[in-house]
């Protein structure tokens, strides 16, 4: 499938064009917290009035969507009987409808996440409002059941186009921002070393991290609007990376964090892609395909690629320790950080990960030794 991705002004004319081309009335927006406080929803709200389109809101979804969450979605889906499912928001809204349109036509009396030839055939439209998940350009959505991770994939939940609107990243948070922009890093570090990689998802790798390297300043300096498109783009190159290639242990290691210590996806993410890059040196292991990324980031040896990435995750406050050695519950945690890991994401990886090397990363990680 081709997908369409058009950049957005105020007029937001291409938004309006795509949407009265294909004559749509019952629209299912799917969107986060954030949402009332955009621009686009008064703009969004104004132009359905004068074209007599129902809007249908679904919001019953928290960050690190859950079952039940698609559940209500598809539910209220069904009863609808939209013409288009149109999701405003992050990586959790994101993912929640790519489910509600997989499972549309789904039993939802029996287990959705099972069900085959069940999707809505229905258009999928994304406004991403943070730059960094890439799932608006991925075949893949992260969904929660009884607290474990499981994964859909399917070429079918892919969106048909996607809108992007700079002006969204203008509110986001301080912890957001570091935490989209380093979300994106690591989609685009992991699928340079996948062992999946190709040229093609490798050339996305390198043009979506020259362009976070070039927007560095975008955490401190939030009012540099220049830096707003080319982040957006740097996301969706990252995201048809690892479209390509997948994730690899950085991501199979980091959703537990999440769970158990509160810290958001990118994050987590980047605790362990740097730690997991910084171990491959310590073992003489670096795979030779990853010297090439030491140029794009301005340095001779990946000795001084890693360090500048500790450096960024020190300087941005990420680093440091989770959980004292001495807590009672290290332990627990640990153990429970070393069995959660996803063995496919692990045969992704360029290096063979054994369980001891996993409790070794995680044991860094938690006691914040970078």
């Amino acid at each position: 499938m081709i997908q369409k991705f058009f950049f957005l002004d105020k007029s937001y004319r291409p938004f309006c064009e795509y949407f009265k081309e294909n004559k749509f009335k019952n629209i299912l927006l799917v969107h986060g917290k954030s949402y009332k406080n955009l621009s686009f929803s008064s703009f969004f709200n104004r132009i359905a009035n004068e074209n007599c389109w129902k809007i249908f809101e679904f919001t019953d979804f928290h960050s690190n969507p859950g079952y039940e969450s698609v559940k209500k979605g598809v539910e209220f889906f069904q009863k609808i009987q939209a013409d288009v499912i149109f999701v405003v928001g992050g990586g959790s809204a994101i993912d929640t409808a790519k489910c509600i349109k997989l499972y549309g036509r789904g039993n939802t009396n029996e287990f959705l996440l099972t069900q085959k030839n069940c999707c809505a055939d229905i258009p999928l439209a994304v406004l991403p409002t943070t730059a960094g998940t890439g799932s608006e350009t991925t075949r893949f959505s992260v969904i929660y059941v009884d607290g474990e991770k499981m994964s859909v994939t399917s070429d079918e939940i892919l969106p048909d186009v996607i809108f992007f609107d700079s002006s969204v990243l203008v509110t986001l948070p301080l912890y957001q921002r570091k935490s989209t922009f380093l979300d994106a890093f690591c989609h685009a570090v992991e699928s340079y070393w996948s062992v999946n990689a190709n040229e093609t998802s490798r050339t996305y790798s390198v043009e979506a991290i020259k362009l976070l390297l070039s927007c560095r300043n975008y955490i401190d300096s939030p009012d540099i609007f220049c830096y707003y498109d080319l982040l957006l783009y740097a996301s969706y190159l990252a995201g048809k990376a690892i479209n390509i290639s997948e994730t690899t242990a950085g991501h199979a290691m980091c959703y537990k964090l999440t769970s158990i210590f509160g810290l958001s996806h990118g994050h987590a993410a980047a605790l362990c892609v740097v730690r997991l890059w910084r171990y491959m040196i310590e073992r003489n292991e670096v795979p030779q395909i990853m010297h090439g990324l030491n140029g794009v980031f301005g340095f001779k040896n990946s000795e001084e690629t890693v360090l500048q990435m500790e450096q960024m995750l020190k300087k941005w406050e990420l680093s440091s320790m989770l959980i004292s050695e001495n807590d009672e519950t290290f332990s627990y945690k640990l153990q429970t950080l070393v069995h959660s890991v996803n063995a496919k994401r692990l045969k992704n990886h360029p290096i063979n990960l054994s369980v001891t090397a996993l409790e070794g990363l995680y044991k860094k990680i938690l006691k914040g030794a970078f």
